[in-house]
């Protein structure tokens, strides 16, 4: 894990647990598959972001608490590596941490903490795909055939009878079968609970409401017949 700046005022802390148990976690709600956020912990987060601006560091402990888990199992669904999303989420504190006197509260602030931590998700899979473009090139010069991929998540669905967990290895089977913009569609909108204008500024999208709705139901859609696919059963 990558050490913060030494200006950062506070330790973070992550869970104890492999990218795979993350993901294989039931959602809170099986049957609609979505966590989502509560009103009052987004307006509180605006409120402690103004507070950290003002040079209130307790503020910034509190933020943690109350987004650290929620960035962390975005990150690790987008990449697949517990190891690495733990240095994205880093990352995305100090980020925060250092632009924090440019902060205004014109929306959501999970909406510009979650747009910071995605482009530097998305940054991290560039660099991947170079890696392994560059190590396809080595091994086909050396006349060698053995493939180099960029690491995925895998799904091994678990010995379990709980229904909970039965859905939720489905559900990581079902994303993957999505592009990765439909994927981070469904993420954002069904766990993250975000609505389709705050998609929108995430995903960082110059297009028309009507449109967005279109990729938003797309997406959606999408999901709902990989799930189908795999057995779910609507109720």
């Amino acid at each position: 894990m990558a050490a913060l700046a030494s200006d950062f005022p506070i330790a973070l802390k992550f869970p104890s647990l492999r990218a795979q148990e993350i993901i294989e976690r039931p959602p809170a709600d099986a049957q609609s598959i979505a966590a989502v956020v509560p009103d009052v912990q987004a307006d509180r987060g605006n409120e402690l972001m103004l507070a950290l601006q003002r040079g209130d560091t307790a503020a910034l402990r509190l933020l943690v608490d109350l987004y650290n888990q929620k960035l962390f199992t975005f990150i690790v669904r987008m990449i697949g590596d517990a190891p690495a999303t733990e240095d994205i989420v880093q990352e995305t504190w100090l980020s925060l941490y250092q632009r924090r006197s440019s902060y205004t509260p014109t929306h959501r602030f999970s909406t510009w903490l979650f747009t910071i931590a995605r482009r530097k998700a998305l940054s991290e899979l560039r660099r991947r795909k170079v890696r392994s473009m560059v190590r396809s090139m080595t091994s086909e010069r050396d006349g060698e055939t053995r493939q180099f991929e960029t690491p995925q998540g895998t799904f091994a669905a678990p010995d379990a009878c709980a229904d909970g967990a039965i859905v939720s290895v489905m559900v990581e089977r079902a994303l993957e079968r999505l592009s990765p913009q439909q994927r981070e569609i469904v993420l954002l909108r069904d766990v993250e609970g975000f609505d389709n204008e705050e998609i929108a500024r995430i995903l960082e999208w110059s297009i028309r409401p009507g449109a967005v709705r279109k990729r938003v139901f797309d997406a959606r859609e999408a999901f709902r017949r990989a799930m189908l696919e795999l057995g779910y059963l609507e109720h």
